[in-house]
């Protein structure tokens, strides 16, 4: 959790401390450590985070499988054996969709 402002900095300290009695190690962190961390982030509101290591573990087959296969379940096709050159923003839209909710949006992988 990140905290921006006083009230959620106090918030969030007080379910650490409930979460440290529970067992879990919560270590509070600056927003400079947050950066170090997660160098994408924009911390320039952040007054602090509170990080638990073994927080977001995963099994990186298990968690491919399971994105493979909620794609496909989405429609996707996955191509094995390729390379992929790129990747691009630019989305192409399949009008002969089968799903009546939207039309689906396909991006462009070159390779």
């Amino acid at each position: 959790e990140l905290a921006c402002d006083d009230h959620r900095l106090q918030y969030y300290r007080r379910v650490a401390s409930f979460n440290r009695l529970c067992g879990v190690n919560v270590t509070e962190i600056t927003a400079d450590q947050v950066k170090d961390k997660f160098p994408l982030i924009d911390t320039e509101d952040v007054l602090a985070g509170f990080y638990v290591e073994d927080d977001g573990r995963v099994n990186p087959y298990d968690a491919c499988m399971a994105l493979a296969k909620g794609s496909k379940l989405n429609g996707a096709k996955i191509f094995e054996g390729v390379v992929v050159e790129g990747v691009s923003k630019t989305r192409h839209v399949d009008n002969n969709s089968t799903n009546n909710k939207k039309k689906n949006l396909i991006p462009r992988v070159t390779g």
